[in-house]
Formats: C-alpha cells, structure tokens, sequence
C-alpha cells in the first residue's frame, strides 16, 4: 500500500512537471472524467457566450434600427462579451479546478457529473431560445464530440502541460518587473539620446559631426551597455551563488 500510494505521489509530481507521458500508461484513464472536468467548465462557459456573441452581431440591425454596428451600446455589448469571453472560462475552469483538490473521489465524480449534466441543459435552453439555428441533433454532435476530444486530451495529458506552461508563464510575468527595473537606466540613456533627441541629431551640422565621431558616439553607447551588463550578470552570479551555499537550487 505504501508502495502504491509512492507511486502515486511520484505520478502527481511529473503531472504537476508538465511531464503526463512519464505516467504509466495504464494510469491515464484513472479518474478521467473529474480531471476533465475544469476543461469541461471552461467549455461549458465560453460556448454560449461566443453563441451569445454572434447573435449580437447577426442581428444587430434589428437589436439597434438606424444606428447599427455605429452604435455605442453595439461596441459595449461586444466589448463586454469578448472580454467575458477571454476571462470567465479561464477563471471558471481555475476555481472548479481549486475546489475539486479539496474533494474525496466520491465529490470530484458528483461535480464532474454535474457539469456533465449543466452541459446538456446549457445545450437544450441554447435550442429553445435559437441561439442555435441547425438542427438539435447537430448541435449535441457537435458537443458530443467536444466532450470527446477534451477527454482525450485530459487522457493525454494536454491539461498538466498546458497548466504547468500557465505557471511558468505567471512566474516569468512577476519577473519582468525586476528585469525591467535593471534595465531600465539604459533605456531612459537610449531612449533620450535616441528618440527625444532625434531632431537634434537631424540639425547636427555634417561639418562638424564626421564619420569618427558618429562611430564615437556608438562606440560610448556601446561601451555604457557593457558596463551595464556586467553589472547586472554580476549580480545574478552572487544571487546563483547564494543559492546554491543555501541549498536551494
């Protein structure tokens, strides 16, 4: 049992890695349908809101006659519903994802069946209310097959990459402003002897402002980065070096 459960905790720990196809295959279908489940939210909640979407601009002569697309409340509702798009079901997927972890296996099969469930009424009021024009049977071939595809790439592994690849990203994103903080005095000297002074350079008299010194001026701003780098790579080997003594790397 101990043995087992080593295992287990060794297979998480290459999931949460980005590392899926190190687990055994026999163990990718485990628990399928509640590892499925964040995608399957995040589904659930983007479809009608792109449905919802081209609703608006199909039949946007008659939602607002006279005005049409040159509408403000036409450029609000689109706004609106593509940044909705572009955050709820992201933000749906993360929370049920967050909440699912503090469940046994019983609860994590009760929501995945759950959402299951919401995804066939969700189909049934988008027919009712036409958002959808073909036929039902269309539209819940079309779902089915979502369903499907997303469950193979769960089983696949697609989740632990693409959620792992998101963690990393964040991390890289917190970093960008210590690496803009260190950078940032070379770029006020580039962008002041650069873009603010471009007329001036335009004005500078060829007479007095020959090829040497045009290569001195590249040459300083050349050197200065140097400098620049050195100090900054200087620093990053201290900080690597502290690590390292603390065991942390």
């Amino acid at each position: 049992m101990d043995q087992l459960s080593e295992v287990e905790r060794a297979e998480a720990w290459f999931r949460r890695r980005g590392l899926p196809l190190v687990v055994r295959r026999r163990d990718r279908g485990v628990d399928l349908l509640p590892r499925a489940t964040p995608s399957l939210v995040f589904f659930l909640l983007v479809e009608p809101i792109l449905q919802i979407l081209a609703y608006v601009v199909d039949r946007v002569g008659a939602l607002w006659p006279g005005e049409g697309r040159e509408s403000t409340g036409f450029a609000l509702v689109v706004l609106g519903l593509t940044v909705g798009a572009l955050v709820v079901p992201p933000l749906g997927g993360w929370l049920v994802s967050r909440s699912m972890r503090r469940l046994g296996d019983r609860g994590q099969m009760l929501v995945a069946v759950g959402v299951l469930a919401v995804t066939v009424a969700v189909l049934v009021v988008e027919q009712v209310t036409g958002l959808h024009e073909q036929p039902f049977w269309v539209s819940a071939t079309v779902t089915a097959s979502s369903v499907a595809l997303l469950l193979l790439l769960t089983y696949l592994g697609a989740g632990s990459i693409l959620a792992w690849a998101a963690r990393v990203a964040v991390k890289q994103v917190n970093a960008v402003g210590t690496l803009a903080s260190k950078a940032l005095p070379l770029l006020m000297v580039v962008i002041l002897l650069s873009f603010i002074a471009a007329e001036v350079w335009q004005l500078v008299d060829p007479r007095h402002m020959d090829r040497a010194r045009l290569w001195g001026v590249v040459g300083f701003l050349v050197l200065l980065g140097a400098l620049f780098l050195r100090a900054v790579v200087s620093d990053e080997m201290r900080e690597l070096e502290r690590q390292q003594a603390a065991g942390t790397v």
